[in-house]
């Protein structure tokens, strides 16, 4: 599917700029491309720019994302696939509540409600290559993780990406008290580093 030269904005609270759902599109994967001078933009809370879910998978390229007040990317449950693709720049403020440990000021949340102890069908669950991701100004932008998993088990591939973090703070691998069962509901990740981002890449990861 490709859209025209538009921007896609969003302003109210609970409503993505795109939803994904369902495990394929006309027999392929799903693939979004959109002209140079767009971009999709969300400013209410809980809005991301990108919310997949029901083992959906989508191939995103050259989009650029701004969530203001939000996620750039929700993806719930098992056997979701998001591959992002030259993404010219990736923006998510920080906002958030801290009581959430995270969770709701990340820029990328994958999670499960009940959780399945093996990936899905597909190489890598998250696949970044040739992205540029930063995050500046939010309230909790100091402490806000790029990537946060709960309750998941999630294979993650980092090609060439450039990361402008506050926080330092790469990837966050929790538990949580609002997914799944407290104490049993943490995240088993692999993180693959290739491409340029083996040289480039420098932050921190929290299991």
């Amino acid at each position: 599917m490709t859209l025209g030269n538009n921007n896609y904005t969003t302003n109210c609270k609970n409503c993505p700029g795109m939803v994904i759902a369902n495990k394929y599109y006309n027999g392929s994967y799903m693939r979004q491309n959109i002209g140079s001078s767009s971009q999709i933009i969300t400013k209410g809370k809980l809005s991301p720019c990108i919310f997949v879910f029901n083992h959906a998978k989508i191939i995103i390229t050259e989009y650029p994302l701004y969530s203001y007040h939000s996620h750039i990317v929700v993806s719930k449950g098992y056997d979701t696939s998001v591959e992002l693709s030259y993404i010219k720049k990736m923006y998510f403020s920080g906002e958030g509540n801290p009581k959430y440990g995270g969770i709701d000021y990340c820029g990328i949340f994958m999670y499960e409600n009940e959780k399945i102890l093996k990936n899905g069908t597909d190489t890598y669950d998250l696949e970044l290559n040739g992205d540029k991701v930063y995050s500046t100004n939010g309230t909790y932008s100091k402490c806000a993780p790029f990537i946060t998993i709960v309750n998941a088990v999630k294979i993650i591939d980092f090609g060439s990406i450039t990361l402008d973090l506050p926080s330092g703070v790469i990837l966050r691998a929790a538990s949580s008290d609002y997914f799944g069962t407290s104490g049993s509901n943490g995240a088993d990740v692999t993180l693959y580093i290739t491409g340029n981002a083996r040289n480039s890449i420098e932050g921190d990861f929290f299991c």
